[in-house]
């Protein structure tokens, strides 16, 4: 029989009570899903905050949401899904949602270049992406250069780096009509042949339906590939190739920087535009100037990774975080970097 003093959450957290009757759950046995992460502190001890990343679809992710807020943990907005929390994600993942995130959220780390039109008013924020909290010294150009690793996965040979072509550019696709939007593959089907035939590039297309691109000569179509695999080709590659538009959080142009590659990047893309610089890469608008700023990528000087050292990864992410969380919380050390659990596992997407 269950002991009297214990109880288990609807997440299968157990927790026991505390002289006063408040719940101390168990962050051992407490797991959060996505859309939800915890912030824990540098020693990995969770904080009283949840992360929310991005709106809620599905009941199971509602009952979360409800089980945390029964027990006292509050929230700080993260915006890494389209334009949240404003209302205009994909219909094809909306659903019923009566959260007033403004209200639920009482501090916002965001990536929009106008905050003030995009987020509620009043409560503090930070110009803050969970790309900025990829750490340099995991991703690193010499890791993702052995082809050891990346050769033990199930790989066809043309696709790893070190045992095939290596590729002047890489694009990533996406074949959901949702993902498409957020990939900008209208304009990334209408630049990536003026690419391959008028500046002579090799580029790869991951991901991206089958079909596309009959007959551009130098241009390979790849499946999605495994994580170390990705890293091994793009650290080889001359730039990455981001048209994307809806997408609020591009891990993949972090990486690309950590791995000391510069970034040719769609001017119009919602988050990740802070990482262009003239250490970085280069903006394009369309199709008609691609290529030009294509020439400028590979013929400029850049220092990618040194400049996404200096600016970002886990530590000063981790410390802008704090700061942001200790206007509205005084149990938060500002000097103290923060981030987030496993769980959230930056959305770790196992296959590229």
């Amino acid at each position: 029989m269950r002991n009297r003093s214990e109880e288990t959450s609807p997440l299968g957290a157990r927790a026991k009570r505390t002289t006063d009757g408040t719940a101390d759950w168990d962050p051992e046995t407490l797991r959060a899903h996505w859309p939800f992460a915890f912030v824990v502190r540098s020693d990995g001890n969770r904080t009283d905050w949840v992360a929310l990343h991005a709106p809620l679809v599905s009941e199971s992710r509602r009952e979360e949401f409800a089980d945390y807020r029964r027990r006292g943990l509050r929230f700080v907005g993260m915006c890494s899904f389209a334009g949240f929390p404003s209302r205009d994600e994909p219909s094809e993942l909306r659903g019923p949602d009566e959260v007033d995130y403004g209200s639920v959220c009482e501090a916002w780390c965001h990536c929009f270049r106008e905050p003030e039109h995009a987020l509620p008013r009043g409560a503090p924020r930070a110009l803050l992406s969970l790309s900025d909290f990829i750490d340099p010294a995991v991703v690193r150009p010499s890791d993702a250069r052995c082809s050891e690793q990346a050769s033990r996965h199930d790989t066809p040979r043309q696709f790893v780096g070190g045992l095939g072509p290596s590729y002047d550019f890489v694009y990533l696709g996406a074949t959901e009509p949702w993902k498409q939007r957020s990939k900008n593959w209208d304009l990334a089907r209408r630049c990536i042949p003026r690419l391959c035939r008028e500046l002579g590039l090799r580029g790869l297309a991951l991901g991206v339906p089958r079909g596309s691109f009959p007959g551009v000569p130098g241009l390979t179509i790849g499946p999605w590939l495994p994580r170390e695999s990705f890293f091994d080709l793009l650290a080889q590659c001359r730039f990455l190739f981001a048209p994307y538009a809806q997408d609020a959080s591009p891990r993949v142009l972090a990486e690309a920087l950590c791995l000391d590659v510069p970034i040719l990047v769609h001017e119009g893309i919602l988050g990740g535009w802070k990482y262009v610089t003239k250490e970085t890469g280069v903006f394009f608008a369309d199709e008609h100037d691609v290529v030009a700023a294509a020439r400028a990528c590979l013929e400029e000087s850049f220092d990618p990774r040194s400049w996404f050292r200096a600016h970002h990864g886990s530590r000063r992410a981790g410390l802008e975080l704090a700061a942001l969380l200790a206007r509205v919380d005084a149990s938060i050390d500002p000097e103290e970097p923060l981030g987030f659990s496993e769980s959230c596992a930056l959305e770790a997407e196992p296959r590229y």
